[in-house]
């Protein structure tokens, strides 16, 4: 409870607020309501409000904003407008979502600096890292696996005498984490059945072979040993090789989709 105000850093009482409110030449009480009378608009933070109400500075919603349906650029979209844009296709070039988060790209252009992130897996016709040399663009298309997923890495190495034979040792017990061939392992299934390596000697013809040994898992699921993958020659020689393993969820991506609905980016008969 208050006293009367007298000066302009008193607290107001309710009957000065109303009785103020009622005398106002613009501002009239209704109820639990409170109008402007004024045809013109209404401005905070400017003197020449070119809208109904015109606010030069930011705000604070608590609850729910309304407003019509855009008709510019730079109105506020409603919930509608941005659903049936977005589930239909409406908008140009627009980002089209079904209920199961499976979403197309109609002629979407993703430029600059953006990355799509978080997505399972994209349907794409083709893959091609547009490069533009001399003022002329190239395409750099990638090359796709029949079958599941995979992971590929390349490298050079060089055989050396032991006992019979030259070998050369990839002991992945030891190779460097960070490293491009650590992360290759780490990200495939190691074993016979599930990873190849194709190897080509550089400057002389040799034979070249080579084996995979698995590291044992133990009933109390520790490993014995180290996964090795060991290459053979008949005489010391510097090579190339590309290994190419199963990723370790492969089983997750069978050769026929698992979503026969889903709309195909390349049909054959």
């Amino acid at each position: 409870i208050v006293g009367t105000p007298t000066a302009s850093s008193h607290a107001a009482t309710k009957s000065y607020v109303d009785s103020s409110l009622q005398t106002s030449p613009t501002w009239t009480v209704s109820g639990n309501n409170v109008y402007n009378s004024n045809s013109g608009n209404v401005g905070i933070g400017t003197t020449v409000p070119g809208y109904k109400f015109d606010v030069n500075g930011t705000g604070s919603f608590a609850n729910t904003v309304i407003v019509g349906t855009p008709t510019a650029s730079s109105h506020a979209a409603t919930k509608s407008y941005v659903d049936s844009a977005v589930t239909g296709g409406t908008v140009t070039k627009a980002l089209a979502c079904d209920g199961d988060a499976t979403c197309e790209m109609n002629g979407a252009d993703l430029k600059g600096t953006g990355s799509i992130t978080g997505v399972v897996k994209l349907t794409v016709a083709t893959i091609d890292p547009l490069y533009r040399i001399g003022g002329v663009n190239y395409s750099t298309y990638v090359p796709s696996i029949a079958g599941q997923v995979r992971e590929e890495f390349s490298g050079r190495g060089k055989t050396v005498k032991s006992g019979k034979n030259y070998r050369y040792l990839l002991d992945f017990s030891s190779t460097p984490q960070g490293s491009d061939l650590w992360l290759w392992h780490q990200a495939v299934e190691f074993s016979r059945d599930t990873v190849e390596a194709v190897a080509t000697p550089y400057g002389q013809a040799a034979s070249i072979w080579y084996e995979i040994v698995q590291a044992q898992t133990n009933a109390d699921g520790t490993r014995t040993g180290a996964d090795k993958l060991i290459f053979y020659s008949d005489k010391p020689v510097e090579f190339s090789f590309r290994l190419t393993g199963y990723r370790h969820d492969w089983r997750e991506w069978p050769v026929k989709a698992k979503d026969q609905t889903e709309k195909a980016t390349f049909v054959l008969p």
